[in-house]
């Protein structure tokens, strides 16, 4: 399979304000190859490094040492849903180069056909959720982040979205960061329960 995403002895620690405190390390001798069509779920607590993890890998954050090597383009669903409020639904679709006849069929596959002309203000927590979605899956990629993808949606609207996910990135790579077992479950995920933290 083709390799997409190779992280090897990576080491990372948050910077301090005050001289006194020491700096919080978060990785070391840290390791992880994706290939093609490879899914994990990164299970670890709250704090842990999670969403660090996929900073880094975007290029948000800069590792103290080791090496990431992406091969392909990234996309990237943050916890946050980063709209453009200014812009409609379907603007916030085409704004990225989305055809308008692409956005709209998109935005009916997740039930927000409606909801093309609102903007993001206009839309409820579940609705910006399913947007942002929508969003990620028009940008395409060969890497997939996803930091808590569907956080907020009831049963339909998560199965619905993930579907759309999980279809349109079918031969992508995936991470996934969720605190919800279903939510991997509904993507093929993997769980890797691996530490952050390797001696030697």
């Amino acid at each position: 399979m083709d390799m997409i995403l190779k992280i090897n002895r990576l080491a990372f620690a948050y910077k301090s304000h005050d001289r006194t405190e020491q700096k919080k390390r978060v990785f070391e001798n840290y390791s992880l190859t994706l290939c093609r069509g490879e899914r994990i779920c990164l299970s670890a607590p709250s704090g842990s490094g999670k969403t660090t993890l996929l900073r880094l890998i975007a290029g948000l954050e800069c590792p103290d040492s080791g090496t990431i090597e992406l091969y392909g383009r990234l996309a990237y669903m943050f916890q946050e849903d980063r709209l453009l409020e200014w812009y409609t639904s379907l603007e916030n679709l085409t704004f990225i180069g989305c055809e308008r006849a692409r956005a709209l069929k998109l935005l009916e596959m997740v039930g927000l056909g409606d909801a093309a002309d609102k903007l993001p203000r206009e839309l409820s927590g579940g609705m910006k959720r399913r947007l942002a979605a929508v969003r990620t899956v028009a940008h395409g990629g060969d890497l997939l982040l996803l930091d808590e993808p569907f956080g907020g949606l009831d049963d339909a609207s998560r199965a619905l979205t993930a579907k759309l996910i999980s279809d349109s990135f079918a031969d992508a790579a995936m991470i996934l960061v969720t605190h919800s077992p279903a939510d991997a479950e509904l993507l093929g995920a993997v769980v890797d329960d691996r530490p952050f933290i390797a001696e030697g």
